[in-house]
């Protein structure tokens, strides 16, 4: 006791004379009384803004007294934004010998200011009285690790501001009223993980995960809707039916009551312009249709306004192929290991010829699929192509009349594992508006005269294959920046490349540097490319690096 007591008096003396001298910061002054009362543990990190006022403050509640707590908040009144009150997680000290924390969270209601707030694993500590604290101010809420009673329901509907909620492994009973919940104007985010790790409530009956559909129907101005091994019952999906506003709709490896799948959607969403489905992946190599995996043509057809939609492992029958022929409004589509569902295991999209705007199609098959219809040529529009391990073919019309000089609008082509057959490169002259070509991995053995079509071409990948010459026809290739022949037997090189006055060339370091003949000054070595990527760069501040904060869509953006 002795000691300590003469710690916390040198540690206060230190942050006196200090303060005297103007020579500390306020994230300092604060890391200095943590480490005045012995709680160095609790503090995490700190930042402020250009007048060295607290901005962002970060430290864990658990062992604090309620004097503790308020004096950390103190020093950050007026000027915080972004607070987190996080779980310890792997610091053992604190999670062994402290079961308690603060009992009174008045202090919070002071930070008129703040703007997002994080609360995860408050197990032990007066929770109610927490969220009841919490300032109206605060517009982005995360909440982790919690079991949600009325009162805390209450609590929320009282945050009119708040425009985004995103809970992680958060228990929401069937007894709780959510009716308040009308209140919440502004909320047009929501997304409901259950994240597997150090987790309480972690459940495979799925009891502890359950979408509660009685919540989600009073959160009638949602615009995005994210969730994450969800639980859905019936009254689950008639929620989904009442968000009328939803525009972004994410449903990932969820779990369903017996008797309960997407049929039971039944209501148009004629707002909603993107769908993601991912649904547990059947590994084998025979993979079969449930009804827990399937895609129903009656739920698609509840979203006529659809312009991206993304299906991992869906089952397709007749019916939800012809469904996905009738959104007329879709620009993308992505079909990750799709199963088929008849008897040729024939990919038939008989009204896809209806997707005008249809700009962009992907495609990666678990399993190989025999053949794809001629009707995918109607798909003029098409700019964007990627086809992955599919070993399939495509149909040509018997009048020749649907080929792939039908898709002359095509700007990126990606085919990657799938075999020389499913694109062969005869057709590749009749693209003329290619950009960017990716053929890695399919065994090709030779590239056709016929390359030299593609003026507009900039990005040429045959990585790979089996290519042991190029044709001297490369060299019209005016735009070619980057040409990747790594990992192929190609030993020479045609002397027209000499044409091409920016280019880039990828080859195996193995070969030796008279590959790259000495009129082409302008080569460089670069390392092996991956196909570009059009997303545009995310306008999310991050969390600082010492901040322990989940970054949810890293870890399950499929797409």
């Amino acid at each position: 006791m002795y000691l300590k007591n003469i710690f916390s008096f040198l540690t206060l003396s230190l942050l006196t004379l200090v303060k005297v001298n103007g020579n500390v910061s306020q994230c300092e002054e604060i890391s200095l009384y943590f480490q005045s009362r012995r709680r160095s543990n609790n503090f995490r990190s700190c930042k402020q803004n250009d007048n060295g006022e607290v901005i962002e403050l970060s430290f864990v509640p658990l062992c604090l007294e309620n004097e503790e707590f308020a004096t950390a908040l103190s020093y950050t009144y007026k000027t915080i934004e972004s607070l987190h009150l996080v779980n310890p997680y792997m610091d053992w000290n604190l999670r062994q010998f402290c079961t308690t924390g603060p009992t009174n969270y008045e202090a919070l209601s002071n930070l008129t200011n703040l703007k997002f707030l994080q609360i995860d694993f408050m197990e032990n500590l007066n929770v109610d009285n927490l969220f009841a604290n919490i300032p109206d101010s605060v517009e982005h809420l995360e909440i982790g690790q919690m079991i949600f009673n009325q009162e805390i329901v209450d609590s929320l509907s009282n945050l009119t501001n708040l425009n985004s909620i995103i809970m992680n492994q958060v228990k929401l009973g069937d007894e709780l009223d959510f009716s308040k919940f009308e209140n919440l104007k502004n909320l047009t985010s929501f997304e409901y993980y259950n994240v597997l790790g150090l987790n309480m409530f972690w459940d495979p009956s799925g009891l502890h995960h359950k979408v509660q559909g009685n919540m989600l129907k009073y959160c009638r101005y949602l615009k995005k809707l994210k969730i994450y091994r969800g639980h859905f019952d019936k009254n689950s999906l008639y929620g989904l039916g009442d968000l009328t506003e939803l525009e972004e709709l994410i449903i990932d490896a969820p779990t369903f009551a017996d008797n309960v799948n997407f049929s039971s959607i039944n209501k148009d969403l004629k707002n909603l312009t993107f769908l993601k489905i991912g649904l547990p992946r059947d590994f084998s190599s025979n993979p079969s249709p449930t009804p827990y995996n399937r895609i129903y043509g009656s739920m698609l057809n509840h979203f006529p306004s659809l312009k991206k939609l993304i299906i991992y492992s869906g089952s397709f029958d007749k019916d939800s192929l012809s469904a996905l022929g009738n959104l007329i409004e879709l620009e993308e589509l992505i079909l990750n290991f799709p199963i088929i569902e008849n008897e040729n295991n024939l990919l038939i999209l008989e009204e896809l010829k209806e997707l005008k705007n249809l700009t962009s199609l992907s495609i990666q098959c678990q399993y190989p699929l025999n053949n794809i219809s001629s009707n995918f040529f109607y798909l003029t529009n098409l700019k964007r192509l990627s086809i992955f391990t599919c070993q399939t073919t495509f149909n040509t019309s018997s009048d020749n009349s649907l080929t792939w000089a039908n898709l002359n609008n095509l700007e990126f082509l990606d085919v990657e594992g799938c075999g020389p057959n499913t694109f062969e490169l005869e057709n590749i002259g009749d693209l003329s508006s290619l950009k960017e070509v990716h053929l890695m991995k399919n065994d090709y053995s030779s590239i056709p005269e016929c390359i030299g079509n593609l003026k507009n071409l900039e990005i040429l990948n045959i990585s790979n294959n089996l290519i042991n010459s190029l044709p001297e026809s490369i060299g019209n290739l005016k735009n070619l920046k980057i040409l990747d022949i790594s990992n192929n037997s190609i030993n020479s090189l045609p002397k027209s490349i000499e044409n091409l006055k920016n280019l880039e060339i990828v080859r195996d370091p193995k070969y030796s540097d008279n590959l790259v003949p000495p009129y082409v000054p302008h080569y460089e070595l670069i390392d092996n490319i991956e196909p570009s990527d059009d997303v545009e760069p995310s306008d999310n501040i991050e969390p600082s690096d010492d901040v322990e904060f989940f970054d949810y869509d890293e870890i399950f953006d499929y797409a």
